[in-house]
């Protein structure tokens, strides 16, 4: 901040050309646990001078409505990009094309085409964009596994969200059921198939 031209000013906030930095923290309204981090991060922002405030919207008609279900000056809209920072749930299936381009690809920005695309963190990198166009027909593991690796390393690189943690999902099998193994929070019947009754 301060190579930008960012300097704490005479109340100890961050400020340049005379206007105090002052974050909007958005996330979705009746949800206590994410209130209570927000109001942690605001605490964490003000511990090194900068201002935020925190602002709360209905998930459904704001937070996750679609490009066409709102408006430039809708606040807190993850898709039109009216927030600072955000904070929301999010999850990855085992698939490394569908969960990564279009949430990363800089072709799946919101605003662009359609209105169809997810990349709502607006992450622009070259090297993410190469690596997902490969996983977006590769079907040889030689192929697709050194595209996966290489789309986490620009993830890494480039960190458009950052995780505050993984919470944890049960699933019940009943004990006479044969062959199920499970694999992600959303694709736990991969292998379905497979599947007997004991």
């Amino acid at each position: 901040l301060t190579q930008a031209g960012w300097v704490k000013d005479a109340s100890g906030y961050v400020a340049s050309g005379g206007d105090e930095m002052n974050l909007e923290l958005c996330t979705t309204s009746g949800n206590p646990t994410r209130l209570t981090e927000m109001q942690l991060l605001e605490g964490d922002l003000q511990a090194v001078g900068i201002k935020s405030h925190i602002v709360t919207a209905d998930a459904g008609s704001v937070v996750f409505a679609s490009w066409n279900d709102t408006t430039p000056t809708t606040d807190c809209s993850i898709y039109r990009g009216t927030y600072d920072i955000s904070l929301y749930t999010g999850g990855d299936s085992g698939n490394p094309y569908n969960d990564y381009y279009f949430a990363y690809s800089s072709s799946a920005f919101p605003e662009l085409g359609d209105h169809s695309g997810v990349n709502d963190t607006r992450f622009s990198s070259p090297a993410m964009d190469a690596a997902l166009t490969t996983l977006k027909t590769a079907v040889d593991p030689a192929t697709v596994l050194p595209a996966a690796q290489a789309v986490q390393d620009a993830y890494n690189a480039g960190v458009p969200e950052i995780p505050l943690y993984y919470r944890n999902n049960t699933t019940g099998v009943g004990a006479r059921v044969g062959n199920w193994i499970g694999a992600s929070p959303t694709a736990d019947t991969w292998n379905v198939e497979d599947w007997f009754i004991k």
